[in-house]
């Protein structure tokens, strides 16, 4: 099964253009940034400890923000999300503290970011992002 959702273009001052993609964990809408860059799919622990279970199987994993320094993480399970028409339950996935994105967005709009959807997702789920008619495909 294929589906298409919309994206939406945030312009972030002088810093570019972020793209956002919406999914729905529990009924409830969030905002993704597609990070192309990210090589993992990752959450924000503050925003979604409560629609998860941790995953405790002792591999540490050791992530690296964009300014090198190591960031605490943890192994996850989201119960349900949904993007479009596919819906993912048990979805394994990083938490980590996301706060000084939101920060940044806050001077800009008032989108909260949930995560970012890295390139392990992107790649599993032979992702197309459509920059002309803003929109991104991905296959189950």
């Amino acid at each position: 099964m294929t589906t298409t959702i919309p994206i939406q273009l945030l312009e972030l001052d002088d810093q570019g253009i972020h793209l956002i993609i919406a999914a729905t964990i529990n009924k409830k809408t969030i905002n993704l940034i597609i990070d192309t860059g990210a090589s993992k799919t990752v959450f924000d622990i503050n925003l979604l400890q409560d629609y998860c279970s941790f995953i405790d199987d002792n591999n540490i994993i050791e992530s690296k923000g964009i300014n090198s320094e190591f960031l605490e993480t943890k192994k996850a399970k989201i119960k349900n999300i949904k993007f479009g028409d596919i819906e993912f339950n048990n979805f394994e996935t990083v938490l980590l503290d996301l706060s000084n994105i939101n920060d940044i967005y806050s001077e800009f709009s008032d989108l909260t970011i949930y995560g970012l959807i890295g390139g392990d997702f992107l790649i599993k789920y032979k992702a197309i992002i459509n920059y002309y008619d803003k929109t991104l495909s991905f296959s189950e």
